[in-house]
Parts: C-alpha cells; structure tokens; sequence
C-alpha cells in the first residue's frame, strides 16, 4: 500500500486561465429526466446503507475492482489484486447499494471534515490546488469512488446513492459537496477539451471556487470544437445543479480526465431538494 498522503500541500497563489471569462454568460444546465419512486432508501429492487463492517468494505473494494479495473481498464496501485484497496479507504464513510439478492451494486465513498482533519488531505488534492475550498472545509463533504455495476446501470441505483449522501449532508450539517468526475481519454483528450469549452459557454464554471489542477491537460495542442457527449454521472452532477470548478486535469492511473465538480447546497435543483430532503431547499437554514 502506498503511504498516506502528506497532509494537504502548500497551496500557490490562484491565476485564472487565459481562457476563463471574466463574466460568465447565464447557465444552462441539461434538462432533468423524471425520477425514478425512491422511498426511505430502499426500492422493490434495491436498498442503500452505509457500510458497517470489514467485510462490507472487502465488498465494495470487489465492485470497485470490477469496474474501474476489469471493465474500465484503470490502473489500480492496491496491494491485493482483485480489491481497489486505497489509503483514503480507512478515513471515509462507504455508501453501498445492495440488489434484493444482497449484492453490492452500486458504492459511493465520503470524506467528512472531521475525517479529513485526521487523513490530512482530501483525494481531491492530489489532483487540484484546492486553496478556494478552504474557507468551507469544515462544512464540506469530498465523494468519490462511485461506480454502479454495468447489470444494474438504471437511474435507480445512482438516484439511491444521491439520497443517502443527501441525508448524510443533512446529519452532519455539511452545506457543500465536491469531488472529481470523470471523462474517458480514448481520443487523447479532444472531448475533455470540448466539455471544457461548452461548461465556459453554458456559464457551467464557479469561478469563486476555481482550483487549479496540478496535471492539466494541454489545451493549447487539443481540439476543443468537437460535440462531445457528457459522461452519465457529469450530467448527473449538473442536472443536481452543481458546477465546474476546473479545467480537466490529467489522471494517469484512471485514463481520464477529471473535472472538479462542486455542488453548493442552496443550488440543488428544486426537484431534486424536494426528492432529497422532502422539503424546499429554501426552509433550510
């Protein structure tokens, strides 16, 4: 196993892009599909809850594998094969999905400001300078790891997933979600340029949270004209309402691109917040 990281590392002064406007044109955000009936974190098919024992974890670290390294292709740098073991595991709360045969389909892995104290770090910071964040470190929750095995790629699983997180968010009084999202590096990088180019159009960048990635893509030497298509969990993101909060930045391991995503708690989608919450995004303080 790899050690720990260092605890967060010295961040440099922020210089936003050439190519970062000064003034974002009004967002536009793609069109919501219906939800699917989601009822106290459990449907005729599947049930959600957070994992509670070693062996739970060994299960999630199994979906994970399949996904990222079977089926995706990822270089996974854990020390049991089979099992995408890393050293943020230890910190984070892990959200399972469970099928009615109670196999573990779908996973998502959090990080608490509290965790974060003791890890030092966020995963996030190994790939963006994220001094922005600072000021709402200790109200923030970092996701990550999510995958949805390829039999149950539904919309319900995911819409599971989203609604514990969201009342975890609620039980911990946490007001801001963040983490990376990915986007397939097949052809070089040209369509991680291109959704780069329409969030900058669509008003889809906070530039108030901008964060600086430490690998960035060479935008300069990439077409950034073609019409890419959003990965599904992007999409999802920007459906919930979050925003873009950098330029793609390079992940060697994983074979993509990762954009910041940011999702501030006031900006979730009415629907969503109904769906989520069970009440108006305006009745909480």
């Amino acid at each position: 196993m790899r050690d720990l990281p260092s605890p967060t590392q010295p961040f440099f002064s922020l210089g936003l892009p050439r190519w970062l406007p000064r003034r974002a044109p009004r967002s536009t955000v793609p069109e919501a599909a219906p939800l699917p009936v989601v009822q106290g974190g459990t449907t005729q098919h599947y049930s959600a809850r957070w994992a509670s024992t070693p062996q739970d974890l060994v299960r999630v670290q199994t979906l994970r594998w399949q996904v990222f390294a079977d089926e995706l292709g990822a270089r996974l740098r854990s020390p049991t094969p089979g099992l995408d073991v890393d050293p943020f595991d230890a910190f984070c709360d892990h959200l399972l999905v469970e099928d009615a045969q109670g196999q573990v389909v779908g996973t998502y892995r959090a990080l608490r400001p509290q965790q974060a104290d003791v890890c030092g770090s966020w995963y996030s910071g190994t790939e963006f300078h994220l001094k922005p964040l600072l000021p709402y470190a200790q109200r923030a929750l970092e996701v990550g790891r999510s995958c949805v095995h390829r039999d149950h790629r539904n919309g319900t699983v995911m819409l599971l997933l989203w609604q514990e997180l969201a009342r975890h968010m609620d039980r911990h009084h946490l007001d801001l979600l963040f983490g990376c999202a990915s986007v397939p590096m097949q052809d070089g990088g040209h369509a991680a340029a291109s959704l780069w180019r329409e969030f900058l159009e669509k008003g889809l960048v906070d530039e108030s949270l901008y964060c600086t990635p430490r690998h960035p893509l060479p935008m300069d030497a990439l077409d950034a004209t073609l019409k890419a298509e959003q990965p599904p969990l992007l999409k999802g993101y920007l459906r919930l309402g979050a925003r873009i909060a950098s330029a793609p930045a390079f992940d060697p391991d994983f074979k993509c691109a990762d954009f910041l995503i940011v999702l501030r708690r006031e900006n979730i989608s009415p629907r969503y917040a109904r769906h989520f919450f069970g009440v108006p995004q305006s009745a909480h303080a």
